[in-house]
């Protein structure tokens, strides 16, 4: 008779980590906004204009060589944040479509969480008055 090992399957767990000039942080569970956003149809998805692109670009410095790994078809996710009293999006997944579509003249779309969904999946934050 042969045993037979169950070996516990690893959960891929993708974060992204925002940054403040004061140096607190949020820190998003990415697994947990593409759960939230999966059902939801395409036109649901805002189109991000160009200026946009360029500050998510140039704030997340996306690998460009990653680019022509991705599909810039497949919307991002933004995440409000509160930034000098108003609130912000910030893309917390898609910061290489965003960049490959900036790269390439091409429209990109991102899904955005509303204040309840982002704060569920926050799984830390160092100043809570950042989160709407």
């Amino acid at each position: 008779m042969t045993d037979v090992v169950l070996q516990p399957k690893l959960l891929q767990l993708e974060t992204y980590l925002y940054t403040f000039d004061d140096g607190h942080t949020i820190r998003w569970n990415i697994t947990q906004a593409v759960s939230y956003v999966q059902g939801l149809p395409l036109s649901a998805a805002v189109p991000i204009p160009r200026a946009d692109l360029q500050v998510f670009v140039d704030n997340n410095e996306p690998d460009p060589a990653r680019y022509d790994l991705v599909d810039c078809r497949v919307p991002g996710i933004a995440a409000p944040i509160l930034s000098e009293g108003a609130v912000v999006y910030t893309l917390i997944d898609g910061n290489h479509r965003a960049g490959r579509a900036l790269r390439d003249g091409l429209p990109f779309s991102a899904y955005i969480l509303t204040d309840e969904a982002s704060r569920s999946c926050i799984i830390h934050c160092t100043n809570w008055s950042y989160v709407p």
